[in-house]
């Protein structure tokens, strides 16, 4: 029900939907060429080419290849895997809370957890595809770091790990606010005694998993002064000092889609929304007051409330002007560009809050557990319906030839008029490339080398200065071959973009590539006569080190998933 709005055959609007789609389009092409990992996409600005893939998480555009390579169209993929990462993240938090509350207390926190405002907001609004599918791991990191303190579990050890690199490699700033905020809670859900160890346990899977995600955050880390990431990404609009949430924002009911700071009625919600926000209201109450029961379950209740509330109010005050103090101190946060997203920790703050005020009020009759879940399921579906309800959709208007987003309303009147383009159902790699798309807000990858962006598509992939092209071929997404009769020794450039990783051979023999010209394209030097002479694209040489790591860290995984019933340290039950 929260989807249906979305399944007109359009692409769904949103912020970044034109991004996503160019992302999905280009990532679709290097897996039909063979390229499993795209470290280099060539069709970006003009056809020169980007190492987007490299800075910006991958993992959600496999999720939606998935069905792109069933025959879906790409703003259909993209949708699909909406669909499948909501309930995907409701059924994580139902594996969280149900572990601690009863069954029904974790369908509701499920459903809270899937019916957000700030959730809503990411699909229909911001088309935050990447963020959207962060969501799944929270819930998974929370449970497995604190089911392996408490057990030791294979199992739990697992699934920390695995979520910790399936969050790193979703979304690389939901990743920096997220992780230390999950693993905390599961530490403290634990009830540590010895806290020495404790604090250890709970940094295994965190780390092992951010070591299996190295081959792709190292040379993020490590390449990103080669590109114009720092000024793009923190400052004009992305500058975090102009989107801290005021207190009306957090109850303002007004829905818009407009973006973040939009003056008018249309601008981007911050509301928290008035169910989760009486959960956690409740839930703070609760935690003055006696209730919970008593023994064992009576202060696992209270962790859990504690860790909740903590949670929830913790992640307002980051979206608030209270913290800026915070922000300045932490240098690394300015990557997070927008206060509010820390309204997702809200969500699932709020989501353990419901879960546990569903649970309390069962406890007056467990017959009751069905009656209050359907009661919370009602509630939800019904305040959140006038946002869930109203997608808008991306076409071109064939009188205009503009590309707009509309309401469903709009785009049944101009196919009535004959007038409908859809948009994102047969786009291909090669109209990315004649669009000069640049698959982000601004120049955020761009090689800091490029001191001209080109204005059109090249002429010929390859020219020789002074010669020429007798024979050209593209051997694979990033490898092209030429025989060039060269009248003096001169220059030979592929017109992509210059980045660490671009390999140049001359009969087989490798020399040297460097950036030519204003706009920094791949260049060589040649001598005269007739040569081969090639070019293709190995990733930058940082790839090979964040390789490494992520093997080695496999194989440790492994060791410490195999021999966790051996280990020195015995968990709470005993041995496992």
């Amino acid at each position: 029900m929260a989807t249906r709005s979305m399944w007109e055959p359009a692409l769904l609007a949103g912020h970044s939907a034109w991004f996503d789609l160019a992302r999905m389009v280009e990532f679709d092409a290097a897996m039909r060429a063979g390229d499993y990992f795209p470290v280099w996409s060539p069709d970006f600005y003009f056809g020169h080419g980007s190492p987007l893939f490299q800075f910006y998480a991958p993992l959600c555009y496999y999720l939606a290849e998935i069905p792109a390579l069933a025959g879906l169209s790409f703003s259909n993929a993209l949708k699909v895997a909406q669909c499948f990462a909501l309930f995907a993240s409701g059924m994580a938090m139902y594996r969280l809370a149900s572990t601690y509350l009863s069954g029904w207390a974790g369908c509701l926190g499920g459903v809270l957890y899937m019916v957000a405002p700030y959730r809503l907001v990411d699909m229909f609004v911001r088309h935050a595809f990447a963020e959207h599918c962060a969501f799944i791991w929270f819930p998974l990191i929370v449970w497995g770091t604190e089911r392996f303190i408490s057990t030791r579990s294979r199992a739990s050890l697992a699934t920390g790990l695995l979520a910790t690199a399936g969050l790193v490699l979703t979304h690389n700033v939901m990743a920096l606010i997220g992780l230390p905020v999950c693993v905390a809670a599961g530490w403290a859900l634990s009830a540590p005694k010895r806290w020495g160890v404790s604090l250890l346990l709970a940094g295994v899977p965190a780390l092992l998993g951010v070591g299996l995600s190295a081959f792709f955050w190292w040379p993020a880390i490590s390449g990103r002064p080669l590109t114009r990431a720092e000024e793009s990404l923190t400052g004009g609009y992305f500058d975090y000092h102009r989107h801290f949430v005021d207190a009306w924002g957090f109850i303002d009911l007004t829905w818009g889609f407009g973006e973040s700071g939009t003056a008018g009625v249309d601008g981007m919600s911050h509301q928290i929304g008035w169910p989760h926000l009486i959960a956690g209201i409740a839930a703070l109450v609760w935690l003055f007051g006696k209730w919970g029961g008593a023994g064992a379950e009576g202060r696992q209740r209270r962790r859990w409330g504690l860790v909740a509330v903590a949670t929830m109010f913790g992640a307002v005050i980051f979206c608030s002007r209270l913290s800026q103090p915070l922000w300045e101190a932490l240098p690394m946060l300015k990557y997070a560009q927008f206060p509010w997203r820390f309204l997702g920790l809200v969500v699932l703050g709020a989501a353990m809050c419901g879960a546990l005020v569903a649970d309390q009020i069962a406890m007056l009759s467990r017959k009751s557990e069905i009656h209050v879940f359907l009661i919370g399921l009602l509630v939800v579906m019904g305040a959140y319906f006038p946002y869930y309800s109203q997608a808008r959709f991306i076409v071109g208007d064939g009188r205009t030839k503009t590309v707009l987003p509309v309401t469903p309303a709009q785009m049944d009147a101009l196919e009535a008029a004959k007038a409908l383009i859809p948009i994102g159902l047969s786009i291909t790699a090669a109209d990315i490339r004649a669009a000069g798309e640049r698959a982000t807000s601004s120049d955020d990858f761009l090689p800091r080398g490029v001191m001209e962006k080109p204005a059109h598509p090249a002429a010929e992939p390859i020219v020789a200065r002074p010669g020429e092209v007798r024979k050209l071929a593209r051997v694979g997404l990033n490898d092209y071959r030429a025989q060039i009769g060269m009248t003096a020794p001169g220059e030979v450039e592929l017109e992509q973009f210059w980045f660490p990783g671009w390999v140049a051979t001359i009969d087989g023999r490798e020399t040297n590539a460097f950036p030519s010209g204003g706009q920094a394209v791949v260049s060589c030097k040649v001598p005269d006569g007739d040569h081969l002479v090639e070019f293709r694209y190995n990733g930058m040489p940082q790839r090979r080190a964040g390789i490494a790591i992520s093997a080695l860290s496999g194989v440790l995984a492994a060791l410490a998933i195999l021999g966790v019933g051996r280990w020195p340290w015995k968990s709470k039950g005993g041995a496992v």
